[in-house]
């Protein structure tokens, strides 16, 4: 479609590898909300827009828009993961935008109404300020540190304006990480913020004393200024790799309603049943495979029941009557928001206790120590705010969150997407891996077994199979549509002429003397819709009861899946399979991966994934993999958890992480990234460590002064910095592509 249209200079735009297109653009999506939107919009709106990775996606989405009619301006903004249109409603085609957008790998939705500021917006405006403090607070104090005497007339001017630009650092910046770190301590947590917290209320405190006590060998005013902004730039690169990934998904809601028991509702096309319910209106059929991972559809008719979670996969809405209300139903229960899993791991959170005990310690003494060896109270002060303010951690506060920033972003650009900065400390004790079935280990639709007959349809014969599939959402048209590529997407049918026969297939009446049929071989055969059509389960491919075609698919593994499998169990982790689809099926997969049957569960509840994880100790030990609504309460139980589905709206927003491409090398690759970022890591630890134990020797002996400690805050940091920069240019941390 690219190099159709003339598009080639996306290749060179584009940023390093970028994961292959999704499989979703073979699938028939609803986007009529798009032209509701757009006419109620008066010609400007604003969408998502899901899959954006580089500045070559928003040139290539801006070359697209332009060639519509009606298109004036669109604006895409990369960070936030939106669009912004401005069209002439009266000829904008805005649902032929949407699909084309969606067969080029981007999904679009409505702009969420719910959406918060980024926290990064917020780290960036007390970034900016405290960079323009910190480099005037310098100023101010160059000139003392180049000898000016305290009595000359501008000594008191500079004095104030460092002042001045510390107090407001201190206002607009370290209140940060103050109320972070009494946040964190109410909830009985011990953050890393509260170091930075501690050194710089000392170091502001013990200026302000030294500064009006005439004394101005412990006024730290331009540290403070300095060391604020450090630690805001490292937060906010911490952050800002987590907001990238964050933004690249659609905050859209599951469902359009949450009835209560007796209401009368529509579902859409393409939409999730909210509660169980009585169908009313016509016959449905329904995908199961998130709900209950059974790759098949299933078919209900008038007044039968309808399950929470179903998805309506019927060409139009459904009239539905709920028999339970929504706080009953089972969806209900697995889109419940998580429990926020802490950043900070307990050993974490021992060792900065241990450590901010030691600077205390070593402080307290210090100060007695030059108060009992009769220096007074200026001295043994001087020292005392020295070593707290010396063994901040500066080095660590830059270069650690810059390591996280560079895994998460190497695993990015190999389609792994990590969404929680404690996912990295998980990793490390994960002994055990639990797949799903449909959609983890098997590819998230069926596949066409063989193309022969496909291909040997005459034009005519598969332009009428092309315009069958891309009105139907049933699995075996979606699995066509992949086999007969992009040509069938761009299809339409009309819909006069078009006919969804629930449990049978679809039909197209072309003209009087020719109807094209897709479906069950007895069906397709002939007029009837008996019983006996329903025992048959060949897919049919006809015109005017005459066979064209005979098709057959299989639920097949992900590219890589057995070799994959292979090797984490090479590595030393256990590996299950955990399923709610029929046990025999999960047995044949679990056999293809060379699994014994033990290590495969099929036919599980949500609940009953959950119990076995809860009896197993999932919680230390064991990372969790689907893809389906099923797996929610499962994500809950794990140590971590994964998906590869970004298309639902809740296992993305439970899941630590997720991952794109056909195939499972990225976890493998995540898995060693944590292992290599850890080592990184504590190269860092260790270098601030002997750093720290240097600083405080000196200034135990009262050899530290204000200038020393603003020239070895910014070397050390720069120094760490260096170490993770040598680290990832020859460290190996796995595969460069995405399978």
């Amino acid at each position: 479609m690219i190099q159709e249209r003339g598009l080639d200079q996306f290749y060179s735009l584009r940023e390093g590898t970028q994961p292959p297109v999704p499989t979703a653009v073979f699938e028939r999506r609803n986007f009529h909300w798009l032209d509701v939107l757009c006419g109620e919009s008066k010609g400007s709106l604003t969408i998502e827009v899901q899959g954006l990775a580089c500045v070559a996606c928003v040139w290539l989405i801006k070359r697209i828009f332009e060639g519509f009619e009606g298109a004036r301006e669109i604006s895409v903004d990369l960070i936030q993961g939106t669009a912004e249109l401005h069209v002439d409603t009266r000829s904008f085609p805005a649902v032929s935008f949407a699909k084309t957008l969606q067969q080029l790998g981007y999904s679009i939705g409505p702009k969420s109404t719910s959406a918060q500021a980024p926290p990064t917006r917020e780290l960036a405006k007390r970034m900016g300020i405290c960079g323009a403090l910190a480099l005037n607070g310098m100023l101010f104090s160059m000139p003392a540190y180049c000898g000016l005497p305290a009595a000359e007339p501008f000594a008191p001017f500079f004095a104030k304006g460092a002042f001045f630009c510390a107090t407001a650092s201190m206002l607009f910046g370290a209140s940060y990480f103050v109320r972070r770190a009494i946040r964190a301590l109410r909830m009985g947590l011990v953050h890393m913020e509260l170091p930075i917290a501690l050194g710089l209320v000392a170091a502001f405190g013990g200026s302000i004393y030294s500064w009006y006590s005439g004394d101005r060998r412990t006024v730290y005013f331009d540290f403070v200024s300095i060391f604020t902004f450090l630690m805001l730039v490292g937060r906010w690169v911490h952050q800002n790799a987590l907001q990238k990934n964050r933004h690249r998904l659609l905050q859209r809601p599951l469902v359009v309603s949450t009835p209560s028991k007796g209401d009368f509702f529509q579902v859409p096309s393409g939409g999730v049943i909210p509660v169980r319910s009585a169908l009313l209106s016509r016959e449905v059929l329904l995908g199961m495979a998130w709900i209950n991972g059974e790759p098949q559809s299933r078919s209900r008719y008038v007044g039968q029941s309808v399950p929470s979670g179903a998805i309506n996969l019927s060409d139009s809405a459904v009239e539905l009557e709920a028999l339970e209300s929504w706080g009953d139903s089972l969806l209900s229960k697995l889109v419940m928001p998580p429990v926020a899993k802490p950043e900070t791991e307990a050993a974490v959170q021992r060792f900065i206790l241990v450590y901010l005990l030691v600077v205390i310690t070593v402080a307290g003494a210090s100060f007695a120590g030059w108060l009992l060896a009769g220096y007074g109270l200026q001295p043994a002060l001087q020292v005392c705010i020295s070593v707290l303010v010396v063994s901040c951690p500066c080095a660590s506060g830059v270069a650690l969150p810059l390591v996280s920033e560079i895994a998460t972003s190497r695993m990015r650009a190999k389609g792994v997407f990590v969404r929680e900065p404690g996912l990295w400390l998980r990793l490390l004790k994960v002994r055990r891996i639990v797949f799903d079935k449909t959609g983890t280990l098997t590819a998230d639709h069926l596949r066409l077994r063989s193309r022969g007959e496909l291909d040997g349809l005459d034009q005519k014969s598969m332009t009428a199979l092309r315009t069958l599939v891309n009105r139907s959402m049933h699995p075996a048209a979606t699995s066509l549509r992949e086999a007969l590529g992009m040509a069938a997407a761009a299809v339409e049918t009309p819909a006069d002429r078009f006919t969804e026969r629930v449990g049978f297939g679809i039909e197209w009446v072309e003209s009087a003397s020719c109807v094209w049929r897709l479906g069950r071989a007895s069906w397709a055969f002939n007029e009837s819709l008996d019983s006996q059509a329903l025992d048959s389960a060949e897919t049919v491919f006809s015109c005017n009861a005459r066979r064209l075609a005979s098709f057959e698919f299989e639920e097949n593994l992900r590219s890589d899946a057995i070799e994959e499998v292979g090797a984490l169990k090479r590595s030393g982790l256990d590996v299950q399979i955990l399923s709610g689809d029929d046990p025999k099926r999960v047995f044949r997969v679990a056999s293809a991966l060379h699994l014994p049957e033990s290590s495969a569960q099929g036919g599980l509840t949500p609940e009953d994934k959950a119990d076995w994880l809860r009896a197993h100790g999932a919680s230390t030990d064991t990372l969790m993999l689907g893809d389906g609504g099923n797996d929610s309460l499962a994500f809950t139980e794990a140590l971590s958890s994964g998906t590869p589905a970004v298309d639902r709206g809740v296992l993305e927003q439970r899941s630590d992480f997720y991952y794109l491409g056909r195939g499972l090398s990225g976890i493998r690759s995540l898995l060693r990234m944590a292992q290599f970022k850890a080592r990184v890591s504590r190269w860092i630890l260790g270098f601030t460590t002997v750093y720290n134990a240097f600083a405080i020797a000196l200034a135990i002996f009262g050899h530290m002064h204000p200038l020393l400690a603003a020239v070895l805050m910014p070397l050390s940091s720069l120094a760490t910095i260096a170490i993770v920069a040598v680290a990832f240019n020859k460290g190996t941390d796995g595969p460069q592509t995405v399978t």
